[in-house]
């Protein structure tokens, strides 16, 4: 077997395509490395030679972000299935809690939280319909 880093990597379209579709797929250097059989500065130079000077991390930066926008729209796609998605999506994107802190007393509670300005407004409206 050749020691790592003796084997060239072709200078295809094809490879090129590949090694796209590596950055959409979240591959590491290592891991796109160790495929390859070659070191971190052989890939180095070879995305200089195929991406037009741009280094390793410009050109995983560039491409790695449609997979990341595939996961994404896959995610959105299984949360109108799946409420454990739902959740998940809420908590990270939305900054949604499981947990309410209901302390009693409704007009001293946090202003910012939505719930309790949908509360207080019910409240209001339903004390001027009372009186």
């Amino acid at each position: 077997m050749p020691k790592k880093g003796s084997i060239k990597i072709p200078t295809t379209e094809k490879q090129k395509k590949q090694f796209i579709i590596w950055c959409n797929h979240q591959c590491t250097e290592e891991e796109i490395c160790e495929y390859l059989f070659v070191t971190p500065k052989t890939l180095q130079r070879w995305c200089k030679r195929m991406f037009d000077g741009m280094t390793f991390s410009q050109v995983y930066s560039m491409y790695s972000s449609g997979g990341k926008m595939s996961l994404r729209r896959y995610q959105f796609e299984l949360a109108k299935k799946n409420a454990s998605m739902a959740k998940f999506l809420g908590k990270n994107i939305l900054h949604q809690k499981d947990e309410f802190n209901y302390k009693g007393d409704i007009q001293n509670a946090d202003e910012d939280d939505p719930i309790t300005k949908s509360l207080k407004s019910l409240m209001t409206t339903q004390d001027k319909a009372d009186g």
